[in-house]
């Protein structure tokens, strides 16, 4: 087979090969002349998803990073797993509280959004860091508008049930806290998080969805051989290890190139120096 005739096969094929890595195996793999095709694949992969919300990408980023906001959930936990893996009917967005009219009039003026009077239950918070929980609905999709009482969002993902949810989307960067346990399906739970809701039904329930999308979940790194041994207090998926989002284990992917948006602030304008332990192994 001819040079040029291999490379068309590996091109013809290299669609279905991408879709089945994490994001983590595509940014590995942007590392080489590949680049241009697995950009060209995570862009319309983001496009795509926002779209399926009646979101412009570039459009709903530069609102991101003006408000301060995040999204979390399950939709971010859909573009770090393989294409297919989980697909989002709904987007959490984390907002500061003073950003609520902002936030409120963009979704239904720009996009057509509609409040949903119905009040929603919040599995995630614990210690008061959520003032409120708005939902809207554009046909069969939500929007989950999470309002949090300080300019930083990112304080509540410390609250989260266990590790797969605690990710986040920014206006520039597609951040995971364990990516060494979330790209591989597993997850720690959150003890930190866990004190007086044992019995909380709703705490349960969240974590049995995550075991149902194949997540193997436990109290300690232990369980899985490979994690064994390992360094208390230092290894950044032991529960002791004081984390932060910009530390050496937080897996962080800049989608700013992907989208092209040049006029963003650094960071997406949130705290990554917010700390956090997951509690007692």
């Amino acid at each position: 087979m001819s040079s040029s005739r291999a490379s068309d096969v590996i091109d013809d094929g290299l669609p279905s090969i991408l879709r089945t890595l994490t994001l983590q195996g595509l940014a590995t793999l942007s590392a080489t002349s590949l680049r241009p095709n697995v950009h060209a694949y995570l862009s319309q992969q983001i496009f795509d998803s926002l779209n399926a919300f009646s979101f412009s990408p570039v459009q709903f980023l530069l609102f991101l990073s003006a408000n301060q906001s995040v999204i979390f959930g399950s939709f971010v936990l859909s573009l770090l797993l393989p294409a297919g893996s989980i697909v989002p009917t709904d987007i959490d967005i984390y907002v500061p509280v003073l950003n609520r009219a902002a936030v409120t009039d963009h979704l239904m003026r720009v996009y057509g959004y509609l409040l949903d009077p119905d009040p929603v239950f919040d599995a995630y918070d614990n210690d008061g860091d959520i003032v409120d929980i708005v939902r809207f609905r554009l046909q069969d999709r939500a929007i989950d508008v999470v309002l949090v009482r300080t300019n930083n969002v990112l304080v509540p993902i410390t609250r989260f049930h266990s590790t797969p949810v605690m990710n986040f989307m920014s206006s520039t960067d597609i951040v995971c806290a364990y990516p060494e346990l979330t790209f591989n399906r597993r997850g720690l739970i959150n003890r930190a998080s866990l004190a007086g809701r044992d019995s909380d039904r709703g705490w349960v329930a969240a974590l049995f969805k995550y075991c149902q999308r194949g997540f193997d979940l436990a109290f300690a790194p232990r369980r899985w051989a490979e994690f064994m041994r390992h360094t208390c207090k230092e290894d950044g998926y032991c529960p002791m290890t004081l984390r932060s989002f910009n530390d050496s284990t937080t897996f962080v992917f800049s989608i700013a190139e992907l989208v092209r948006v040049r006029t963003l602030r650094a960071s997406g304008g949130v705290h990554l120096n917010t700390a956090w332990t997951l509690g007692p192994d």
